[in-house]
């Protein structure tokens, strides 16, 4: 049975193989989100607001490069938890202060 192999290989598929990641998708993805960080500035809206989605999207950004460009999203789930979870601390440093200095003014 020789042919099997010869037939994936023929189609670029071999057997625990990555699919191949959407790396065009991934990158306008990016420039949309850059796109709206920079429109975002000139909004007419409260600085705080600004800054959480500045900080939003630059986080969201970060995720897509680490998951795709870093090969994690085809990794495993464990690998996934170690390096998401500074993300969910960072993201929870900063959304809590934040909350706390709206809800005193």
């Amino acid at each position: 049975m020789t042919h099997a192999p010869a037939k994936h290989a023929a189609h670029g598929h071999a057997h625990g193989a990555h699919p191949h990641p959407p790396y065009m998708k991934v990158f306008y993805g990016l420039i949309v989100l850059t796109a709206a960080e920079v429109a975002i500035v000139f909004l007419p809206i409260d600085r705080t607001l600004i800054n959480l989605s500045l900080v939003s999207m630059s986080l969201a950004k970060a995720a897509l490069v680490g998951a795709y460009f870093m090969h994690l999203a085809l990794d495993s789930k464990k690998l996934m938890i170690v390096v998401g979870s500074p993300f969910v601390l960072s993201a929870m440093l900063f959304v809590i202060p934040v909350l706390e200095t709206l809800s005193s003014q």
